[in-house]
């Protein structure tokens, strides 16, 4: 299944919203004439998935650079979800961050906790 639209002859949208293995997202950088790709990333706003949008922009940016005799490749990590201003906003309900997720503290000092 197609998981990207290219805009333009150059760009291309991707979502990431699953964890896919190393080989398989290098090779979807390089499997169109795209040379500019935006990755919108869905993640649960817990310690662990708001560090995988560091995690994915560190790994695309890293399989951005020239592969296989390949052109060098843009790309723009963009997290669309689940992010602060839509818990305000939305009110869903209490899911606490876990707190053995060795994340857990520095997400707390940033977000704070559902006590307050």
């Amino acid at each position: 299944m197609k998981k990207y639209k290219c805009i333009n002859r150059d760009s291309c949208v991707l979502t990431y919203n699953e964890i896919y293995t190393e080989l398989f997202l290098k090779e979807k950088l390089y499997s169109t004439e795209c040379t500019e790709w935006i990755v919108l990333h869905f993640g649960d706003h817990d310690p662990s998935g708001v560090d995988m949008t560091r995690d994915v922009r560190e790994r695309l940016s890293l399989f951005s650079s020239p592969y296989k005799r390949q052109p060098r490749v843009r790309v723009e990590v963009k997290r669309v979800a689940l992010n602060m201003d839509q818990i305000t906003q939305y009110d869903p309900p209490p899911n606490p961050a876990k707190e053995t997720d060795s994340r857990f503290a520095a997400y707390k000092e940033l977000y704070g906790d559902e006590d307050g």
